[in-house]
């Protein structure tokens, strides 16, 4: 007889036995048997029959028991086994009950009843998360909801782990919490892992300030040098041809550039918006003349429908415009040659509405809800490539918004052209003040003496070379040491004054500069690749009256020169 029949034979025993006393029983009961043997026979069966209830009620109970504790045991194991850290807390004593996972997060040893007290889990919060772990743990209790927060403990061996909690407070009749219970993940690889993503953030945002200072330093001499083309007359329509391209990829290549830094600005919210009243016109117009060069090299055909009157803006001017520069030439590149765009200004319920549609590859419908992220390119037809850094819609995404606008997108399909739509909030226009003397034109001499500095010799030459072709008297200087010494002989108006050269920098020669009486009365100009708000702070703690990015804007030099007073 195996294991399994003799077990199954000792239970059933009883009942085997007790059906046998019955029958005799029944027996004895009868007509037949002697009075006193009937009432032997009932005894002994009740007798029995109680006897057997105890021992099968507790035969029952020591089975309901031994699955209890299995099952507990099946979940102790299920739950040590997940990595999830249980406790509960009683806060009538004072006593934490922690599962074995718990002891080993905080790397504690676990105590004969696994509990420990509640000034034993605070002393392991790191000090810096403690106000955070008892600001959630309050909210919890006010608002009657669970509570969640991440932070950190310091085990005792010195390590610091990132903890996740969660849980919930439990209450008496009178709303007054008794206990608190939760769990707790291990985050730390986590936070690691975000850590190691923040930080390569950091290191593309540096990454790209310093490619856009190294591509702008080689930029800025080419620039000038196509400004002094511009002065002198060309007879050779191929060189006067090469001169016009030369100049509209130039201006492209800075406006990629500056693409660049401002979606890394925006991405770390650190853009600053110059606003200020303006219309849309004047941006639409800046916009255009940006634009024209592209769209006529390219064949295509523009039209303007503006608005009857004026539509005034609250925004800045220069980014008003460079939301439109970007729709252009979007429109303008991604359009076969003799293409047609059209512009139309309107308004609708107090918003500015301007409309950019095109004739071009238009927009696949798959495409249409991911035109404004961040390095997608769409638009292509079938065995054409056209190039990009998909940044130019996401940009134009985030400055409307930071307008307090939206844009939106809209195409047939492939082949069927596009549509972009602005929509800006109006503002009230601002009454003009008539002041005559504003329009006085002044007949004083526009020559300055100019100083430039800087340690790269083609820029600072063909800087020198444009200054002196609008009529100032220019000398050149190629570190701080220098500057300091032919500005001590030459007393310039205007020292435009380039940050980073060796032996010393500009910020430095700046302060020196404004140590002595005629530097105190000197124009100076910063001239950097640099453009962050940061280094423009820099810029004018040193001293400096200015900050320009190169390469620099002919419309700012010809600002800052005209501002410079001569003595």
């Amino acid at each position: 007889m195996n294991a399994f029949s003799l077990q199954a034979w000792r239970r059933h025993l009883p009942s085997v036995f007790v059906a046998v006393l019955s029958a005799v029983t029944c027996y004895a009961l009868s007509e037949s048997v002697h009075p006193l043997a009937a009432a032997f026979a009932t005894a002994l069966f009740v007798l029995v029959l109680g006897i057997y209830s105890h021992f099968g009620s507790r035969t029952e109970r020591r089975e309901a028991e031994e699955a209890l504790r299995q099952s507990e045991l099946r979940l102790q194991l299920i739950v040590n086994g997940s990595g999830v850290a249980i406790w509960d807390a009683d806060l009538r004593t004072g006593k934490t009950f922690w599962n074995r996972r718990t002891f080993e997060l905080f790397g504690l040893e676990p105590t004969p009843d696994n509990s420990i007290t509640m000034d034993m889990w605070r002393a392991s919060l790191h000090p810096d998360d403690e106000e955070l772990v008892r600001q959630a743990f309050d909210r919890a209790i006010r608002d009657k909801t669970h509570f969640t927060v991440e932070h950190r403990i310091r085990r005792s061996d010195g390590t610091v782990l990132w903890l996740s909690a969660f849980g919930r407070y439990y209450y008496d009749e009178d709303g007054k919490p008794i206990r608190f219970a939760g769990m707790n993940l291990d985050i730390t690889e986590r936070k690691r892992a975000q850590e190691e993503l923040s930080a390569a953030d950091q290191r593309k945002d540096q990454f790209l300030a310093v490619l856009a200072h190294e591509l702008r330093n080689p930029l800025a001499p080419l620039r000038d040098s196509l400004r002094l083309f511009e002065r002198a007359p060309i007879s050779d329509p191929t060189l006067s041809a090469a001169r016009r391209i030369m100049q509209r990829q130039t201006a492209q290549m800075v406006r990629l550039i500056d693409d660049l830094l401002d979606v890394s600005r925006i991405s770390r919210d650190r853009l600053e918006l110059r606003k200020e009243h303006t219309t849309i016109g004047e941006a639409l117009e800046s916009a255009i003349e940006t634009c024209r060069p592209a769209i006529n090299a390219h064949g295509h055909r523009l039209s303007v429908q503006m608005a009857p009157a004026p539509l005034h803006v609250y925004g800045d001017r220069i980014r008003l415009a460079q939301i439109f520069v970007n729709l252009l030439s979007n429109s303008t590149k991604y359009m076969n040659p003799g293409g047609e765009i059209r512009v139309a200004v309107s308004t609708v319920n107090d918003e500015a509405v301007v409309s950019i549609a095109d004739t071009g590859f238009g927009i696949a419908a798959e495409d249409l809800s991911r035109v404004f992220e961040m390095y997608t390119q769409v638009g292509h037809e079938p065995g054409h490539r056209v190039g990009g850094l998909g940044i130019g819609l996401a940009l134009v995404s985030q400055l409307v918004r930071l307008h307090g606008g939206t844009v939106t997108a809209e195409s047939g399909g492939l082949g069927e052209g596009s549509t972009f739509t602005v929509r800006l909030p109006l503002a009230k226009p601002l009454v003009a003040v008539s002041n005559s003397a504003a329009h006085t034109e002044s007949s004083a001499d526009n020559r300055r003496k100019v100083l430039v500095t800087d340690d790269n010799e083609d820029a600072a030459t063909a800087l020198a070379m444009l200054l002196t072709a609008m009529g100032n008297e220019v000398q050149i200087a190629h570190d701080g040491q220098e500057a300091l010494n032919v500005a001590e002989r030459f007393h310039p108006d205007l020292i435009l004054m380039d940050v980073g050269m060796p032996r010393l920098d500009g910020l430095e020669a700046t302060r020196r500069l404004r140590d002595t009486d005629w530097g105190r009365r000197a124009a100076i100009v910063a001239l950097t690749g640099w453009g962050q708000e940061v280094d423009k702070r820099r810029s004018h703690e040193a001293g400096a009256d200015d900050h320009l990015v190169k390469p620099v804007d002919p419309e700012a030099l010809e600002r800052v020169l005209a501002s410079v007073p001569r003595y």
